[in-house]
């Protein structure tokens, strides 16, 4: 396995890099330089230093493995930034919630350039620029998007699961993403709107929204020829709050910081979905409407809270 470039500071990113470390040379790929050059893993209060390379993204050396766990709304600039540096048999592998990348980064490469995507349940969140605070173990599941990555799958999974715990390889991609996006569909837009953790969207009366949601997500799953059923999807729903009770969603931390959230790539991608098939996305709509009104609302409070 080559040397492995993560793109950007994120959580997630940094946890990926806190667990490749031992076992790989690890590079952060970054605009900025950093005033420091190691970060803290923190589990259970107990903490470890680690300290990848740190070079500027836009460096001109070769890449042969990178990593992209940028929010969905970033991955295309985060792509071309680095793409003069991909190697002719690159190995590219997105990581984000919401769906739309793969559609956008796909036709941008060569016909030997690997693209693959990792989901993962893993739990993790920033409490300060050097600090990662792992907040919940969980399955990570890495899958191959084109030709040139299902001829590869096996050797790429075997050099990442040595490092990546829990790691697991499917055959259909596409599947577990739209599982993965009916879950955050649930879950994201009504812990950011409500301010609540995971756990408290299991309460009576966040049960219709949820249900609605969910079934809006599922038809344009149907639609789009995937196999799923609503009433599995939606024990993974609550399976997944009950597993995550004590955590904050990523978009509950984003609108709370004022911070752009993946609401386009979740709910606003069943809305576009949903328009393309003249389906009705009434309730994913409301979600779209209400977290783009927070958030531009947060922006424009003077004391830095919500305006409602």
């Amino acid at each position: 396995m080559p040397d492995i470039h993560i793109i950007g500071k994120g959580a997630i990113g940094l946890l990926y890099g806190y667990y490749l470390q031992p076992h790989y040379a690890v590079t952060l790929c970054l605009r900025a330089q950093l005033p420091h050059s190691h970060f803290n893993y923190w589990r259970n209060d107990e903490c470890t230093a680690f300290t990848p390379k740190i070079e500027d993204i836009e460096s001109q050396d070769k890449i042969e493995c990178v990593i992209i766990p940028t929010k969905a709304f970033s991955v295309l600039d985060a792509f071309n930034a680095i793409k003069p540096r991909l190697s002719k048999h690159a190995v590219i592998i997105l990581s984000h919630n919401g769906m739309g990348s793969i559609e956008l980064i796909a036709p941008l490469l060569s016909g030997q350039q690997q693209l693959f995507f990792l989901t993962t349940t893993q739990a993790a969140y920033k409490r300060s620029q050097q600090d990662v605070i792992h907040t919940g173990h969980g399955m990570s599941n890495l899958g191959a998007v084109n030709a040139a990555a299902k001829a590869n799958q096996a050797k790429v999974f075997k050099n990442l699961s040595v490092a990546i715990p829990d790691l697991h390889l499917v055959d259909n991609i596409e599947q577990l993403l739209w599982q993965k996006l009916i879950i955050n569909v649930a879950i994201n837009p009504l812990s950011a709107i409500n301010q609540v953790k995971n756990g408290q969207l299991t309460q009576p009366k966040y049960a219709s929204q949820v249900l609605h949601l969910v079934h809006e997500a599922y038809q344009l799953a149907l639609v789009q020829g995937v196999k799923i059923e609503l009433h599995k999807v939606l024990y993974l729903v609550y399976k997944v709050m009950r597993d995550t009770a004590d955590n904050f969603s990523s978009m509950n931390r984003d609108i709370a910081a004022g911070q752009p959230s993946e609401i386009e790539a979740i709910c606003g991608y069943i809305v576009q979905l949903g328009q393309q098939y003249n389906l009705a996305t009434p309730y994913n709509m409301d979600m779209l409407k209400q977290i783009n009104h927070d958030a531009n609302a947060k922006k424009s409070a003077p004391d830095g809270t919500l305006l409602h």
